[in-house]
């Protein structure tokens, strides 16, 4: 019986909610086409594990098998929505998007790094440390290409004054 299935419940919840009237191809604004969409397919997938292992540390373990499935899939759904959120500005939807990849793999460098140096020092530890990292670090990437909005890349300027020196000549 499906009442007993609260992933089904939870992805048609989500489903509808992500649902609009636009074809998919609409959803990623030129110049963030195909290879937008799979970089926010791993990002998502990055901090869903992420958060799949950071409740399940916060809460000691999963004590029934859908809660795991229940925790991905409404990350997975939330982070591929925020995303998506961004269609009609291509390129602050690129900026977000890579960004948040770039903040997935410097997170999970810093989480396995910091975990390896005063962690637990076992496997699991480190393996989960990397998730909660990439996790975090998709949030911090994505809100800083965010922000970056209208911003481009100018060299810096310097300007140095020099203000007229005397010496008394011993007259």
């Amino acid at each position: 019986m499906i009442v007993h299935r609260p992933l089904l419940w939870v992805g048609v919840a989500l489903t509808l909610l992500f649902a609009g009237g636009e074809e998919a191809r609409a959803q990623f604004t030129e110049p963030c086409q195909a290879a937008c969409a799979l970089t926010l397919g791993a990002s998502s997938f990055v901090f869903a594990m992420g958060t799949m292992a950071t409740v399940g540390r916060m809460e000691g373990g999963y004590t029934t098998k859908t809660g795991p499935a229940i925790t991905f899939a409404v990350a997975f759904f939330a982070a591929s929505g925020a995303g998506l959120a961004l269609n009609g500005n291509g390129d602050r939807q690129r900026r977000t998007i890579y960004g948040s990849a770039l903040g997935a793999a410097g997170g999970a460098l810093v989480g396995l790094a910091a975990e390896s140096l005063i962690g637990e020092h076992d496997a699991a530890s480190r393996w989960a440390a990397t998730l909660v990292g990439g996790a975090i670090g998709v949030i911090a990437g994505g809100l800083l290409g965010t922000t970056l909005d209208g911003v481009t890349a100018r060299r810096p300027e310097l300007t140095v004054v020099i203000p007229p020196i005397a010496f008394p000549t011993g007259r």
